[in-house]
């Protein structure tokens, strides 16, 4: 098992720009992304963070050093895999607190559907990790 405070030591930051917060998503720019995405928060069973946008995904492993395996190219699970260009990084502080502000819970409306497949809520229904 990796001593995750080790490898925390080890990888670099990431450069991460906070842009606000809008409603229950964080809107940031992370590493090179030229324009901010608006992400997603939750809490998969295992209590890791993980975070969702347009084109980016990134579950923090350790929310003490910042540790998280991230992809700015990709926004699924499989996406999370070193073979689909995830790598590691830290997160700062205040980046890794917006996320925990913003955690959806089990249950809560995410979204609508389009009003020409009904209009219904769409509701989270909880994480299995990964």
């Amino acid at each position: 098992m990796v001593d995750l405070k080790e490898l925390a030591e080890k990888v670099d930051f990431v450069k991460v720009e906070i842009l606000g917060i809008e409603g229950r998503r964080v809107i940031a720019k992370i590493g090179n992304q030229r324009k901010p995405r608006k992400l997603l928060a939750l809490r998969t069973d295992e209590g890791e963070i993980l975070a969702q946008g347009d084109s980016t995904i990134l579950k923090i492993l350790d929310e003490e050093t910042g540790l998280a395996i991230y992809n700015t190219r990709g926004e699924f699970f499989f996406h999370l895999h070193p073979s689909a260009g995830a790598r590691f990084g830290r997160f700062p502080r205040e980046f890794v607190d917006a996320l925990r502000s913003t955690l959806i819970e089990e249950g809560e409306i995410i979204g609508h559907l389009p009003e020409y497949l009904g209009g219904s809520p769409v509701y989270f229904g909880g994480c299995k990790s990964i």
